[in-house]
């Protein structure tokens, strides 16, 4: 038997002639219990202890699932993120199936989702933020049965090691930390642009972008009044011209 099954077997229900009374610490999530000489125990809460996760650990697992990918797998939900953006999948039960039936109050620095039931509000994911995000460009929908979608927008570029303060980080050194082009501004799609250019042309042993800005601005004084040169042919190779020498 292993640790986790030592652990349930110790959860086991003691007889009290119809009544099952549970052996194990009150609890913070709903699990199955075991059955007491032929009778099977309702429902308890129980608290696995934290060495015993029920959920993958190592950040290695958590990127082989889309859904926390660059981010965790947490007991209430999951997460994952890009540079820009964080995207949170909270589970619902499955008759919830329309908006109304969900509350999601969101700030800055804080977010709380509940389900709306007929007895009041069932929270299932409350806390704040370890960093700020932008409310105006974040938004949440349903997966009607499935699960409260939010995604958040950082307003810092920067990987989170985790989404509410208390919990346990990422080691944000084992994801992936390559940039999609879509979360590229344009300035900076315009330098890689060059980089690229730059780096064919070397290739090929032909100028490359600081060279041909300077050819440009050569040319036309090549043929100007006065000009030593005026007559030739242009000739780029007479000019040894360093990357540092031009500003973009």
């Amino acid at each position: 038997m292993g640790e986790l099954g030592a652990w349930w077997a110790a959860q086991a229900c003691v007889v009290r002639g119809p009544t099952c009374v549970a052996g194990g610490p009150v609890a913070q999530s709903v699990v199955g219990g075991p059955a007491c000489d032929g009778v099977v125990v309702p429902r308890v809460w129980a608290q696995v202890p934290s060495h015993l996760s029920l959920f993958p650990r190592r950040q290695e697992q958590f990127q082989r699932n889309p859904d926390s990918y660059n981010g965790a797998v947490r007991e209430n939900y999951t997460w994952s993120q890009d540079y820009t953006d964080l995207e949170l999948k909270v589970p619902v039960p499955k008759h919830v199936v329309k908006g109304r039936q969900v509350s999601v109050a969101l700030s800055s620095s804080s977010i709380r989702v509940a389900v709306l039931e007929e007895n009041g509000e069932h929270v299932l994911m409350e806390g704040k933020f370890t960093h700020k995000v932008n409310t105006e460009s974040s938004l949440w929908s349903l997966e009607p049965g499935k699960c409260v979608l939010v995604s958040l927008n950082k307003v810092g570029e920067y990987w989170w090691s985790a989404v509410l303060e208390g919990e346990e980080h990422i080691d944000i050194d084992k994801i992936n930390k390559e940039r999609s082009m879509a979360t590229v501004d344009e300035e900076e799609h315009a330098v890689l642009d060059r980089l690229t250019f730059d780096y064919h042309q070397k290739l090929q042993g032909k100028p490359q972008s600081h060279e041909l800005k300077v050819h440009e601005m050569l040319k036309k004084g090549w043929d100007a009044e006065g000009s030593p040169f005026r007559g030739q042919r242009f000739d780029p190779a007479m000019f040894n011209i360093s990357p540092g020498a031009v500003q973009f």
